[in-house]
Order: structure tokens, then C-alpha cells, then sequence
């Protein structure tokens, strides 16, 4: 397993809604196209 892989089965766990996810995101400055695979990897509602 790749870093990528573990931090998308991270992802998936961390977080339980989009809200939080965006917290996250904001707090940490992530570029945008990183934010938008979060967002989708993440399969949060």
C-alpha cells in the first residue's frame, strides 16, 4: 500500500461529514485540487 492509498483509507475514516472535512482543509491550507480530491475520496455526505 502507497502513502496515497493509506491516506485515502484515513480520509475515509476521519471524517464524518463534509463540514468537519472542510475544517480540516481550512486549517491546513490545502490547495484546491488537493481539497477537491479529499472531497471525493472521502465519500462523505
Amino acid at each position: 500500500m502507497g502513502y496515497v492509498d493509506a491516506f485515502r483509507l484515513w480520509l475515509m475514516s476521519a471524517f464524518d461529514d463534509r463540514p468537519h472535512l472542510e475544517r480540516y482543509l481550512d486549517a491546513h491550507e490545502a490547495p484546491e485540487d488537493w481539497r477537491a480530491w479529499s472531497v471525493e475520496q472521502s465519500l462523505v455526505p
